[in-house]
């Protein structure tokens, strides 16, 4: 009686919010968690990153503005920058009119000033200073600043040639240029260079090279290099896996308010880590940042959060605290929330066409569970299933 009251209650509260699916934006490996298995599953897991946070091959990395489908970093006007970078596009530190600026910029760089060459192709690239996007010409302005010694814009040829920017594809290029350019101490060189050892893009893979580089960056206060050390070791990847070390390591960039760091953290602390890789419990400081990320919008954290407010795991049972994270995680495109989300609606009564669309959203995020009972959709082992 007691589990169809909750079903029932949370029907309500979903009827309330009158949330329909929402566009997908990030992907998850599937990860399953019922209420007799939920405090087991999260043992079991590898790492909190099993859930597809930070693959390898996948993780998007493309700067503090940019963002894409590969795993690198494109520095564009951050803090790495050199003396009088473009400020997204409308000022900059010469002062004048937009046109003036860009006159004078264009003038400095034909006589051959490799920084203001580099913030005209920088502006390009960006389509900003009422410029139109133009990665040819960036490309052309960036290449010259780079052959007159500018060694941030050797690194973004890197990018350039990475991703066939107003130019061919060519990682093998791309790699070289990451070297020149981190050799130089620039953070965003060495990460990128070190993503291209981890993955093998334009040479051989080297696992132990990509750490020592994550770790390089790292020592800059690099956040996300931070995050990727932290991933690798525990992992095992070029090193020996250590929870405890990654825990470490994982403080900085959460209690600078990176929520992904703040998820893991959390995860590791109300989890503590595999058997033979054990790390000191701190439920109640975990639960605290997994609440800060959730709160901030991080899907992975509002999903786990979320299913542990339904199973009552470390907090107080909280269908309707659970129903609404649920709902955030799942509107995010969190396919384990769509699953989840999608068997409490398919449990209740007037909830059956809502609850097919998030199964289906489930079942193409991958979510085997979701494929199955989609696949076995109005016969008894989907009613099992579910």
């Amino acid at each position: 009686r007691w589990g169809v009251d909750c079903i029932q209650r949370a029907n309500m509260l979903i009827r309330r919010a009158l949330l329909l699916p929402g566009a997908a934006v990030r992907s998850s490996t599937p990860r399953s968690f019922s209420t007799r298995a939920f405090a087991a599953s999260q043992t079991a897991a590898a790492s909190p990153w099993q859930s597809g946070a930070r693959d390898g091959s996948v993780a998007a990395r493309r700067g503090r503005a940019l963002r894409g489908a590969g795993q690198v970093r494109a520095m564009a006007f951050g803090a790495e920058a050199p003396a009088s970078v473009v400020d997204e596009g409308t000022k900059v530190t010469m002062g004048g009119t937009m046109e003036k600026t860009r006159a004078a910029i264009r003038k400095q760089a034909d006589e051959g000033n490799d920084t203001a060459a580099y913030n005209l192709g920088m502006a390009y690239m960006k389509g900003s200073m009422g410029l139109e996007k133009d990665l040819v010409e960036a490309c052309v302005l960036i290449t010259q600043s780079a052959d007159a010694g500018n060694h941030h814009a050797v690194f973004m040829l890197g990018i350039f040639a990475l991703d066939g920017w107003g130019r061919d594809k060519d990682p093998v290029e791309a790699r070289k240029l990451f070297e020149k350019a981190a050799t130089h101490g620039i953070p965003s060189a060495q990460y990128n260079l070190a993503a291209c050892l981890q993955n093998g893009w334009g040479g051989a893979q080297d696992l132990e090279g990509a750490i020592d580089l994550y770790r390089a960056a790292a020592a800059q206060d690099d956040m996300e290099a931070i995050i990727k050390v932290a991933h690798m070791t525990m992992s095992g990847l070029g090193t020996k896996k250590d929870f405890a070390a990654a825990a470490m390591l994982l403080n900085k960039p959460a209690n600078r308010g990176v929520l992904e760091a703040q998820f893991v953290l959390g995860y590791l602390l109300i989890n503590g880590g595999p058997e033979d890789s054990p790390v000191k419990k701190e439920p109640k400081r975990g639960q605290k940042m997994l609440e800060n990320a959730a709160e901030e919008g991080f899907a992975r954290a509002q999903y786990y959060l979320g299913m542990m407010h339904l199973n009552g795991h470390i907090v107080d049972m909280d269908i309707e605290k659970a129903t609404e994270l649920l709902q955030k995680a799942a509107v995010a495109g969190d396919g384990p929330a769509q699953w989840e989300l999608s068997k409490l609606m398919l449990k209740g009564k007037g909830m059956e066409k809502e609850g097919r669309e998030w199964l289906q959203k489930a079942a193409n995020k991958g979510v085997p569970e979701a494929k199955a009972a989609l696949l076995a959709s109005g016969t008894e082992a989907a009613q099992k299933a579910l």
